[in-house]
């Protein structure tokens, strides 16, 4: 059956009523270089000597022309040329597509997320009402979900990247076409941007000439390596691509593109083989990378996902300045600290490598000890309330030594224990307190203080970034408890009479001094308290709070940058 004939008995959505009611603008587009051009008011001599040898005056200074390009692109689609419809690149079939169909602050559009900015960007601008389905956890397509939501109301518009960017996930063109055939007065977009990574037979451009409501629209700037040039595509059937063209500039793509695109078509066979070796590139890459524990997510794409959790700011801003660019996904939904890397030669991807083992030996974690790494509610948090009550006549109450503790500047216990007894007008000097409550301390402390990490955990952590402890209590205080167990998993363990003349908490000297003994550039330091907090930002680190003994408003407000429940929450938000 021809596509004339099937013309007749299909039903095709309705564009805007305002696009029904108007004619494509038609110059005339072909056939027009070898003559005498006095009708489109064009420079005809234009400027030679700009141009390399050999070069066509006419590919500038005449309007373009677009037939003979079309002709053969759909003969290596193999579809036919009347439905193919070329475009600024994939972005202004994007863009063309909502204002065709979608009747501003009426039309209504189904979309996914996380995918390509410009979908839901463009039907914004094209005022849609849009509904919003996320990927499965796993960065699946949910079909049940999308199936459901489409059974619930008449969209006219649904909009899907396939394989997704930036999670490269797939949606079957079957689960599409079943779509298209239940619900006919929805216009279903797939956008294939990376279909030339995928097996021709995965592709719905066969499928989109025959089926009134589905475009594809693909793009020469990925596999290509055309985008700079901006050159792509809408397939459909020529019905709806004849209400596209009434809204679409009819010079939208440049003649250069067309010409080189055309001298790329006739070498396809090359763009083939080089789409297999980025993906063999690909897996490579990949491959060293798990190998290194990391964890990817990947599709039939030349990019894939790398999961590097709260370092991912860190990494990305890093690479930068040595020259690597990659993105940062972590704003987008369900891909907090997600990395895009993009395939590059086997010469870039070695950089890659480099550049991030650099970044793991100038980057470090450290970590306070008290009710981050170990809980000592049943050691210091026992001394105070024991020397508390026997200096004064009033006892600790229950939730006193926290709000304390939450003023700031009273991290230190002793400290802490000297202002609970001012505050209840006993005058007791600071080394009497410390000589008293740590005689009590060492009796309690060997077997009540207990770990609040999975000491495998803190070994996975250690695998890939160097790992410090910085803490408030003194030397005394941690080697009779914990410095044969700790030791050996740390570079360097510094208590807070390590070195003379640093102040102590809340001030950042401490961690100034290790950021620059160990030479380090991007650390974060991992707290419970405000004055962690405080310490981290004084010094230039990141703040991770742990809500051992603060709520995470508590931490937020002291300067956190983020938030974990718990100690064993670190190994996943460090993605290790």
């Amino acid at each position: 059956m021809s596509l004339q004939t099937e013309t007749e008995t299909l039903i095709f959505p309705a564009p805007r009523p305002v696009v029904a009611g108007i004619s494509s603008y038609a110059p005339p587009l072909e056939g027009r270089r070898d003559k005498t051009r006095l009708d489109f008011n064009e420079n005809t001599i234009g400027f030679p000597h700009i141009l390399p040898e050999g070069y066509d005056v006419t590919t500038y200074n005449c309007y373009p022309e677009y037939q003979a390009f079309i002709n053969d692109l759909a003969v290596f689609l193999g579809v036919p040329a009347d439905c193919v419809m070329l475009t600024n690149g994939s972005d202004e079939a994007l863009d063309v597509i909502p204002r065709t169909f979608i009747e501003p602050k009426v039309g209504t559009a189904l979309i996914t997320k996380p995918s390509f900015h410009m979908i839901q960007h463009n039907l914004k601008l094209a005022e849609a009402y849009t509904d919003i389905v996320y990927l499965t956890p796993e960065l699946q397509y949910p079909i049940e979900e999308l199936t459901h939501y489409l059974n619930q109301k008449p969209y006219t518009l649904a909009v899907f990247a396939t394989p997704d960017n930036p999670t490269g996930a797939v949606l079957p063109k079957e689960n599409v076409l079943e779509w298209a055939k239940v619900h006919p007065q929805t216009v279903f977009v797939m956008d294939e941007a990376y279909a030339f990574y995928r097996p021709d037979a995965e592709s719905a451009l066969q499928d989109a000439i025959h089926t009134p409501n589905v475009l594809v629209t693909q793009t020469f700037s990925k596999a290509w390596g055309l985008a700079g040039l901006r050159l792509g595509y809408i397939v459909g059937h020529p019905t709806m691509l004849g209400y596209i063209k009434r809204v679409r500039s009819p010079y939208s793509v440049n003649a250069q593109a067309v010409a080189m695109a055309h001298k790329l078509l006739e070498d396809a066979h090359t763009v083939r083989r080089a789409t297999e070796d980025t993906l063999f590139r690909k897996q490579e890459l990949m491959q060293r990378l798990e190998e290194r524990g990391y964890a990817l997510r990947s599709g039939p794409t030349n990019f894939f996902l790398m999961n590097l959790g709260g370092q991912a700011g860190n990494f990305t801003q890093f690479a930068s300045t040595l020259g690597i660019l990659v993105r940062n996904q972590s704003q987008q939904a369900l891909l907090n600290g997600w990395v895009r890397v993009s395939t590059g030669s086997e010469g870039e991807n070695l950089q890659f490598l480099d550049v991030l083992n650099v970044f793991n030996k100038v980057s470090a974690l450290v970590f306070d000890l008290d009710d981050t790494l170990v809980d000592t509610s049943q050691s210091f948090d026992k001394v105070v309330a024991y020397m508390v009550n026997k200096n004064s006549e009033v006892p600790l109450g229950i939730k006193e030594l926290n709000l304390l503790r939450a003023e700031g500047g009273y991290n230190d216990d002793w400290d802490a224990i000297q202002e609970l007894l001012r505050r209840r007008n006993v005058d007791l000097d600071r080394d009497t307190i410390q000589t008293q409550g740590s005689v009590i301390y060492h009796n309690l402390a060997k077997e009540a203080e207990k770990w609040l990490l999975n000491k495998d955990d803190l070994k996975a952590i250690a695998e890939r970034y160097r790992l410090f402890i910085f803490t408030g209590r003194e030397q005394s205080e941690y080697d009779g408890v914990w410095s044969e167990e700790m030791n050996p998993l740390f570079e360097k363990v510094y208590c807070s009479d390590a070195v003379e003349n640093l102040a102590r908490k809340p001030a950042g000297d401490y961690l100034t001094h290790i950021k620059r003994t160990h030479m380090l550039e991007h650390a974060w330091y991992i707290g419970n308290s405000v004055d962690d907090m405080k310490a981290a930002k004084a010094a230039g680190f990141l703040a991770l709070g742990v809500c051992t003994t603060f709520t995470a408003d508590q931490l937020r407000e002291a300067g956190a940058d983020a938030i974990i429940e718990s100690p064993t929450d670190l190994k996943e938000f460090f993605a290790c």
